[in-house]
């Protein structure tokens, strides 16, 4: 495994309009929405996790969400990504995963940490899917500073051969005993 230091990073998630998410279903996000999840997050008693594709458990996490702001001149929610695992960033750096996806607990949904609001349940990176929310630019590195990482809202069928080939290539890159640590559980 790489002996950098974990990253910080600023990236674009989503923005205002209407989507039809991979349940199929149109759902309307408006600036206010989006300001409301920024507001409502809290990173220390539910903080949402980068993971690939949208596993059903959130897990592995590569990093964790520290806040997130509504950016009004740009029309983006953005997101404060903390703690991203050097290995991933690589997985990124070589175009691996160029898009992002939120996925959210529903404001009246079961174990929403706040109730009445739409909350970040995890960023999910993606491989090549065609986004639901157009407009968003592939993912990037920008800088010395760390990766910048700009998002689109996409579906899963790039996830599931992406997340086939991730061991693989952790292990190749990395080391069997890295790729363990990495993905713990990754058959």
């Amino acid at each position: 495994m790489s002996d950098a230091a974990p990253l910080t990073a600023r990236i674009e998630v989503f923005r205002p309009g209407t989507f039809t998410p991979m349940g199929g279903r149109p759902i309307t996000f408006s600036a206010a929405d989006l300001r409301a999840i920024a507001d409502a997050y809290d990173p220390e008693t539910a903080p949402a996790p980068v993971v690939v594709g949208h596993p059903e458990t959130d897990a592995p996490a590569f990093g964790w969400a520290k806040g997130f702001e509504y950016d009004s001149d740009a029309e983006r929610l953005v997101a404060v990504v903390h703690e991203i695992e050097p290995a991933f960033a690589e997985l990124v750096k070589a175009g691996r995963l160029k898009k992002v996806s939120m996925k959210y607990f529903a404001p009246s949904q079961a174990h929403n940490p706040v109730p009445g609001t739409w909350y970040p349940k995890h960023i999910g990176f993606l491989g090549a899917a065609a986004p639901a929310v157009p407009g968003l630019k592939n993912v990037q590195f920008d800088g010395p500073d760390g990766v910048v990482f700009e998002a689109s809202f996409g579906a899963a069928e790039e996830t599931s051969s992406l997340l086939r080939s991730l061991p693989d290539f952790l292990i190749e890159k990395f080391g069997l005993e890295a790729a363990d640590k990495a993905l713990p559980s990754w058959r």
